[in-house]
């Protein structure tokens, strides 16, 4: 990345994941933790202090990281573009996560948010994931999305330390595509487990991206092929993946294990926007009606005095 000054923000579960990645982006690295075992990385950090509390809850994280919002605005102050990497199943992302793209979205950084989303057997953090899933995605230029369920949907004969590998290697190699890829908007990612074969691991990737969007809501994608494929393989892919989805596809290529995964921007947010019920709700009350309508309901009717 190179142009302006990056900043790559973990929080929590993300903070591994931004450990394995600044390097390739060439940026500098800020752990945002309630952890003590999450600032042992090499890196500058700023903790939650939740000492006196047992088992937070996201509200709490999010009350108690009040006072560290100074420290984290003369951070990043300093940059003109922050990558948010949070695991929205975690207490810690979920709290944290929707505070920093705020920060950002005033500062008028460009904000880039890749967010883990739970399992479906996760019913107690799936509501404050949708929560802060919407929040980071109204404060974010770009919003990356990993669906644990999706993934695990898919394949069900993973473990969920499998699932985390699998989801964790996908966001890597997202992110260092970054300068050869163009990611904008609100996209999904959807991969699968290793495999030698490219059309299944492109299978697996179009099972688990139709597991986590609807078809029609897919605008473009960008495909990412590595290892030894042959240049006409790449080509029957790129053409299998265009007619499937019906949207525009871009190639990235990379000399890593064989497989295939696939990045879709996408018009809505899918299933996802049925995690949070707020959402249900109208963002504009009664503003189609024209003044007086629903007052007149009331003004014709007679009124009896009662003596």
């Amino acid at each position: 990345m190179t142009g302006n000054r990056a900043l790559i923000i973990g929080i929590g579960g993300g903070s591994r994941l931004a450990e394995n990645t600044y390097n390739m982006l060439d940026a500098d690295c800020l752990i945002v933790s309630t952890d003590t075992a999450d600032t042992a990385y090499p890196h500058p950090h700023i903790r939650i202090l939740c000492d006196n509390m047992v088992n937070p809850s996201v509200e709490s994280i999010r009350a108690s990281s009040q006072e560290a919002m100074d420290s984290l605005y003369r951070v990043m102050v300093e940059y003109d573009t922050v990558i948010v990497l949070a695991n929205l199943a975690g207490r810690t992302g979920a709290a944290i996560a929707p505070l920093i793209t705020e920060m950002g979205y005033k500062l008028q950084n460009t904000v880039i948010s890749f967010c883990i989303m739970p399992f479906r057997f996760e019913k107690d953090r799936i509501f404050n994931a949708g929560v802060s899933l919407h929040k980071v995605q109204t404060n974010s230029n770009s919003l990356v999305i990993l669906d644990n369920d999706s993934l695990l949907e898919c394949n069900p004969n993973l473990t969920i330390d499998e699932c985390y590998r699998v989801g964790n290697d996908a966001l890597e190699s997202v992110l260092a595509s970054f300068g050869r890829a163009q990611l904008s908007g609100q996209s999904v990612v959807a991969t699968g487990p290793e495999r030698n074969d490219a059309d299944e691991s492109l299978h697996d990737a179009i099972k688990m991206l139709y597991a986590t969007a609807p078809p029609n809501s897919v605008k473009r994608s960008i495909i990412y092929v590595s290892g030894n494929i042959p240049v006409g393989t790449v080509e029957e892919i790129s053409k299998l993946t265009a007619g499937v989805t019906d949207a525009s596809v871009e190639i990235v290529t990379e000399h890593d294990d064989t497989g295939v995964m696939l990045v879709s921007a996408l018009s809505t947010l899918g299933k996802f926007e049925a995690y949070d019920p707020l959402n249900d709700i109208p963002t504009k009350l009664d503003d189609e009606y024209p003044d007086g309508v629903g007052v007149k309901l009331f003004t014709d009717t007679e009124l009896y005095s009662i003596e």
